[in-house]
């Protein structure tokens, strides 16, 4: 028992050699941000004309924000790729080598995410009114003192939506298994016997220590290649927040349009209510006629529909932009804000898509993470041609030898020789995959600039629309409405031609402010860096620790 306590001493004391320093690991940690890329509406306000300061946000329905831990801040671009965790600089040769991007590992920090609390009502049918009146197809009036601007319902959406806590999942996934690639391999400790029983004796016994020496920096490479995996993974994170942040403009805006439309149009029933009654008035003193009176009231009944085709346009709306929130259930309440400008609307020269393009391709997160994704597939290259280096097996052991009385130790040294597998399959994927990654790299650029193009056009159109309307066709319509009062009043024209030249101007109205709702929701595009549809585009990851498995095996 003395024997194979020291035996057990013995290998305690190899135990603790220190066998390979291990990985350093960076552990720089930031807090995701629910307004991405700040900088980039600075810079695109300059191209696109700045909106009307809008009136001072109501109080929301948002009791609590989300705090979120997860580390989101990509890392930046610079002409060499760091790799921190082997301690020296890798230039890459490479021909789009200014797209480097230096490697930020990121916090292990598990996820922590404080869901808020919002208040939700049930939901009403009709669309609220500045008089508080509501049509009979809600149960209850609206408090009109809650109204929303875009900025809180964006709030709203990031404190709520699920696509961003399943990115931000995706995140943390990311980080876990950059965490796990460049583990260190365990030793293995067990026990060994041979000759037990040869000449009645009990034989070698003892104990043994292995453990696998991974050579050619692999596990360090691991580690790089996943730490672009992680950039790409918060670039996404960004890309859904700005994604999002353009869903939720452009149906704000859309309901915004549509509330307008129906205020216009109330405020216009007033009028053809005062004109039904004129022509009652005149038909009981016999000075109108019957005809005058029903075209009166045709008009009103016209308006009407119109009220309530706006009304319903405003419900659908309203659902949309409690989806794309992320509260279905969110109580219908007025919108606050303002459509287009009436000042300096102005048209694009072709320098200034130009620009544009530039600042939006400079400031895009999709870029950005299209980017690490080349990065990555340059480190994958790179760790693909160091798997030929063989790994190291060592063993040492420790026995008693019984029929001697001696004790004995035993030392095994081996490696894989790589004559006939090179890694010569996986290095050949691995530079198609560097091809793909900058063939995507650039299918982007130009399905941006396709986008762009789209984009500014119908801008353009949205912009000469309202310059029409505003310096043309309202003015002189509410002045021939003006004149034909006048003569009317005069007894030289008949009612008929002022009920005409009332509807003509309503209908203008609403043509207007569908103008102006248009230009809003193009200009929320541009300003959203041509990012929407979050929902329709979600951010898995699918990495794993294969690159750990590759290394070890040394196959």
């Amino acid at each position: 028992m003395n024997k194979t306590a020291s035996l057990l001493i013995t290998l305690a004391a190899v135990g603790c050699v220190n066998l390979g320093d291990p990985l350093p690991v960076a552990s720089p940690t930031a807090t995701a941000r629910h307004a991405p890329l700040g900088g980039a509406s600075a810079q695109l306000a300059e191209a696109a004309p700045a909106r009307e300061a809008q009136p001072e946000r109501a109080a929301t329905q948002v009791t609590a924000k989300a705090t979120t831990t997860v580390d989101a801040t990509p890392a930046p671009s610079s002409e060499q790729i760091v790799w921190q965790e082997i301690g020296k600089v890798a230039p890459v040769s490479h021909d789009r080598g200014e797209r480097d991007a230096h490697v930020q590992p990121a916090s292990g920090r598990a996820l922590a995410v404080t869901p808020p609390k919002v208040a939700v009502a049930p939901v009403h049918t009709a669309i609220p009114r500045d008089d508080g009146i509501v049509s009979p197809a809600a149960p209850a009036p609206l408090v009109t003192d809650s109204a929303l601007d875009a900025d809180a319902m964006i709030a709203m959406a990031m404190a709520n939506h699920p696509a961003i806590r399943q990115a931000e999942a995706a995140v943390c996934a990311a980080q876990g298994v950059r965490l796990q690639v460049g583990l260190l391999p365990n030793p293995t400790i067990g026990y060994m016997g041979q000759e037990m029983g040869n000449g009645g004796a009990g034989g070698q016994q003892g104990v043994f220590y292995s453990q696998t020496y991974v050579r050619g920096d692999k596990l360090a490479w691991n580690r790089v290649v996943h730490s672009h995996d992680l950039s790409r993974m918060q670039w996404q994170l960004q890309t859904q927040r700005q994604r999002l942040e353009t869903d939720v403009r452009i149906r704000f805006f859309r309901a915004l349009t549509a509330q307008r439309k129906a205020d216009r149009a109330r405020e216009f029933r007033q009028d053809a209510n005062r004109a039904v009654q004129l022509a009652e008035q005149r038909l009981e003193a016999e000075e109108g006629s019957r005809p005058d009176l029903l075209q009166s009231q045709i008009l009103v009944n016209q308006i009407d529909l119109t009220i309530k085709s706006t009304e319903l346009e405003w419900e659908a709306a309203w659902a949309e932009l409690a989806a794309t929130v992320g509260l279905p259930s969110l109580a219908p309440s007025r919108l606050a804000g303002t459509l287009a400008m009436t000042e300096e609307l102005s048209e694009l020269r072709p320098s200034d898509s130009t620009d544009l393009l530039n600042q939006i391709a400079a400031s895009s997160p999709l870029l950005k993470a299209a980017d690490a994704r080349r990065c990555r597939a340059v480190a994958n290259l790179q760790c693909q041609i160091n798997q030929v280096v063989p790994n190291l097996q060592g063993q040492f052991g420790v026995a008693f030898d019984d029929s001697t009385n001696s004790t004995i130790a035993n030392v095994q040294v081996g490696m894989t020789m790589p004559w006939q597998n090179k890694n010569q399959g996986n290095i050949m994927a691995a530079r198609a995959e560097l091809s793909a990654a900058e063939n995507n790299l650039q299918r982007l650029r130009l399905l941006m600039q396709r986008q762009l193009a789209d984009v500014v056009r119908r801008r353009e159109t949205a912009v000469a629309t309202i310059k029409q309307y505003q310096q043309s066709i309202l003015p002189k319509a509410r002045e021939s409405l003006g004149l034909v009062e006048q003569a009317y009043t005069a007894g030289e024209t008949e009612f008929l031609r002022v009920l005409t030249a009332r509807q003509s101007l309503f209908q203008l109205l609403q043509q207007s402010i569908t103008a102006e709702g248009d230009l809003a929701m193009v200009e929320a595009e541009i300003e959203g860096l041509l990012l929407s549809d979050g929902l329709d585009n979600p951010v898995d990851y699918d990495g794993d620790d294969g690159l750990r498995g590759q290394a070890l095996g040394g196959q």
